[in-house]
């Protein structure tokens, strides 16, 4: 098995590293020691496409998320080939470990990663109505909605062009839940403050939040809009909606 893994220099990424040599595995190790910084995104995704399992360890700011959006769309509709996204203690203990250095924008930039794996999980996973597009999926045939949709920051359904901005920092999607209810999630992954639009009355007549990242869970309040209302969500936080259709 041919495996890349970046950060092999140190840490946890060196130690991967050793353990799949010594397994007999062919291992291509990227570092800014031998030339490979994953800023120099071209390059290192060059090496990267053509192994079959991906380790994504290191860390220099969004970097190692672009890398994953850019490999996703050489991999995609290829079978057999692996993501394995490293994380540490600190998306747990936002503290810093050493005097004199802060961790908390590490630690953000670390739960918004496991974030996005998850819903690239998702993406790959989900067969309900066997629909073909996950992204743009066919409308459910009673509904009338998509059992599953995403949305630009202004209210309108990404399209296909907007997957290869890989400076993208908003994100929302609508789950269909049952008859009367769904869930509209809305991520802001940039570094100021973003007005999302909710989406319009073919999914709900009232939205509702349920949770809102930059408030604390004793200071919570919910708030209830109307559809295509503009919402504030805080830098690099998340909002949940309840969707309400009675």
């Amino acid at each position: 098995m041919k495996i890349a893994i970046t950060g092999h220099s140190a840490g946890i990424g060196q130690a991967l590293y050793e353990i799949f040599q010594s397994n007999g595995h062919e291992v291509i190790g990227l570092s800014r020691r031998n030339g490979y910084n994953i800023r120099s995104l071209p390059k290192v995704l060059e090496i990267i496409k053509s192994c079959d399992v991906f380790i994504n360890n290191a860390q220099v700011g969004f970097a190692q998320t672009e890398l994953l959006f850019a490999l996703y769309k050489e991999w995609q509709g290829i079978e057999n080939k692996k993501i394995i996204n490293i994380s540490t203690f600190m998306t747990s203990e936002p503290v810093s470990a050493l005097p004199g250095i802060e961790m908390t924008e590490y630690y953000v930039q670390k739960t918004a990663l496991e974030s996005l794996t998850t819903l690239s999980q998702i993406r790959a996973n989900y067969l309900i109505d066997a629909t073909e597009e996950f992204f743009t999926g066919d409308l459910d045939r009673v509904s009338l909605r998509k059992d599953i949709a995403w949305f630009q920051y202004d209210g309108s359904e990404m399209v296909e062009a907007k997957w290869l901005d890989t400076h993208l920092r908003y994100l929302g999607f609508a789950i269909d839940a049952k008859d009367a209810q769904a869930l509209f999630v809305a991520i802001n992954g940039g570094g100021e403050d973003l007005e999302f639009k909710l989406p319009g009355s073919s999914w709900g007549n009232s939205y509702r939040t349920i949770f809102d990242a930059s408030q604390s869970v004793t200071d919570f309040a919910p708030i209830i809009k109307k559809p295509n209302d503009a919402s504030l969500i805080k830098a690099l936080s998340v909002q949940i909606w309840l969707i309400n259709r009675s």
